[in-house]
């Protein structure tokens, strides 16, 4: 089982330890592409607290984005990994629809791992037509990721160095911020003031980012013919990130 899916609600005990950025990996398959400049790993969170649930809910989705491997493809197919999204989506602060499909994998694992490349990463020729970059939807790609950076770097995250490290416009790191932040507000003082302002940060990204580009993402995917795992994941993520913006206004 993955770490992301021992770290669910599931558990029954009352605190957890989530790594900050730099403490590695975000469930054992997925490194971090974000790494904190300062101190803070390795603190308490709250189990039941709404931050702690939807800061689960978003690493949850950044390990599902990242390029699968052969465990994350066997917990797909014996319903482990959706049994973990099913029972982290019943303890968000609101009522989201987040049941991944039962329909079979491809037969093997290099079948699933081939989709994945033909659809977010290489494609069939001229590049994915489903690229997970924000700067391939929104426009003026290097301003984007610009603007990206200056996000990550105000709460003093920069982006892991190394092989395969992934571009700031990423979907992957959008979603590794948003856990980031979420996690701070989780362990943050019961100060209004410094609450407020976390949760301000988090509407301000998700509605400049991905927010808006993710509709367009999805368009795209429905006409490839995916995979119902990634057609349904991409379906969720979108909606779990529209109703996270209007509940973070809210509150």
């Amino acid at each position: 089982m993955t770490q992301a899916m021992a770290d669910t609600p599931a558990q029954s005990t009352d605190t957890i330890t989530e790594p900050s950025p730099s403490a590695g990996p975000v469930g054992a398959r997925h490194a971090s592409p974000l790494q904190e400049t300062g101190e803070g790993q390795g603190r308490e969170l709250q189990a039941t607290s709404p931050a702690a649930s939807r800061c689960r809910f978003y690493r949850l989705l950044a390990s599902a984005f990242a390029f699968p491997d052969h465990e994350f493809f066997e917990d797909i197919g014996n319903g482990r990994f959706r049994s973990a999204v099913e029972e982290c989506a019943r303890s968000l602060p609101y009522a989201l629809e987040a049941s991944l499909p039962t329909d079979p994998l491809p037969p093997a694992y290099d079948d699933f791992e081939a989709e994945y490349i033909r659809l977010f990463e290489v494609g069939l020729g001229g590049g994915p037509p489903c690229p997970l970059y924000a700067g391939e939807y929104l426009g003026a790609r290097m301003k984007t990721m610009e603007e990206h950076l200056r996000f990550y770097n105000f709460f003093g995250l920069k982006l892991n160095e190394g092989d395969g490290r992934e571009l700031p416009d990423h979907l992957t790191v959008e979603l590794e911020f948003m856990h980031f932040l979420s996690f701070q507000e989780a362990q943050a003082p019961a100060d209004p003031e410094s609450i407020q302002s976390l949760r301000h940060a988090q509407s301000d990204f998700l509605d400049r980012q991905p927010v808006r580009w993710l509709p367009l993402l999805a368009k795209k995917l429905a006409g490839q013919k995916p995979p119902p795992f990634y057609a349904t994941l991409v379906e969720m993520t979108e909606r779990f990130m529209k109703q996270d913006l209007g509940y973070l206004r809210a509150t």
